[in-house]
């Protein structure tokens, strides 16, 4: 699997930087020839944290949006998002940039129908609404604060 933002990434802070992937390399104490790998495409990028944090010591870069780059969330953030209200947050600041897919959100409880009472008929001749996700419906969005 390739991580094209990641190279990109790199390549850009070489350049900005001055400095060659050697130089890097020896900083984070990672091998030349399997960067130069990851560069084209044939690797994956480290995802061991402590070489993430070196790299973007070297590249002087975010170190969240190398972590982003290589699809990794930092270990001290995973703890923070097992939290519902910050994860809802995150979901609510994010949420334009990263979209849950309609099928991802919570699924509506199931409905138990009897056929002889007229509530039941009701809720079988009713569609079900086409909903996406609720973390972005307001009346969804309100009922969860």
């Amino acid at each position: 699997m390739s991580f094209p933002a990641f190279a990109r990434l790199l390549r850009r802070q070489l350049k900005e930087r001055d400095i060659s992937i050697r130089e890097v390399c020896r900083y984070a104490r990672i091998d030349p020839s399997y960067m130069a790998k990851v560069l084209r495409g044939e690797r994956n990028p480290p995802d061991d944290e402590r070489v993430l944090f070196r790299l973007s010591e070297i590249l002087r870069v975010d170190p969240l949006r190398l972590f982003i780059s290589v699809g990794r969330i930092p270990s001290a953030w995973q703890t923070a998002l097992d939290d519902d209200d910050r994860l809802l947050r995150l979901r609510r600041l994010m949420g334009d940039v990263f979209p849950l897919p309609p099928s991802a959100g919570p699924s509506p409880a199931p409905v138990r129908k009897s056929p002889e009472t007229p509530a039941a008929r009701d809720v079988e001749e009713r569609e079900t609404p086409k909903r996406s996700s609720p973390f972005f419906e307001s009346e969804m969005s309100e009922d969860l604060l």
